[in-house]
């Protein structure tokens, strides 16, 4: 009988701690497009321990250099059900930022595409993209509006 209790407390206990661990686990937002959306923004907090050039598997695009430090996961996941001839993703932070993007042809990288704003622009194909936000020092911390427009 103390052993079912003790087993049922610890389940329950168990329960508790996976729902808690779950809850306090930052959500990240992703985005999803349409053909004729316009222009929206999210936000969130660059940096990381991760090396981006090793997320990208490559120091150099043709868009730019693979630098910086982020999250091991993608910051932001953005699913076009569209093909976009001209779309352009632009980071705005008050520290020097940097992108990397995973998705449908290839990889592309960015640091300063508008000042010290990372962010890509042309033809996008429908699909998902996997965006990763970085900062140029190893666990720094930064806070970034992501806008995306066509």
């Amino acid at each position: 009988m103390m052993t079912d209790r003790f087993l049922h407390s610890s389940l329950a206990l168990l329960a508790i701690s996976i729902g808690l661990g779950t809850l306090a686990a930052p959500a990240r937002a992703d985005v999803v497009l349409n053909s004729g959306f316009g222009q929206t923004s999210i936000s969130g907090t660059a940096g990381g321990g991760t090396s981006l050039r090793d997320v990208a598997g490559k120091g150099e695009t043709d868009t730019g250099s693979c630098t910086g430090f982020g999250k091991g996961q993608p910051d932001q996941v953005l699913r076009l059900n569209a093909g976009f001839r001209d779309l352009t993703v632009v980071v705005k932070s008050n520290s020097d930022t940097t992108i990397v993007v995973k998705g449908p042809g290839g990889t592309w990288c960015n640091d300063d595409f508008q000042g010290k704003n990372p962010g890509l622009d042309g033809q996008w194909k429908a699909g998902e993209y996997k965006l990763w936000i970085g900062t140029q020092g190893r666990n720094q911390s930064v806070n970034y509006v992501l806008n995306i427009s066509q």
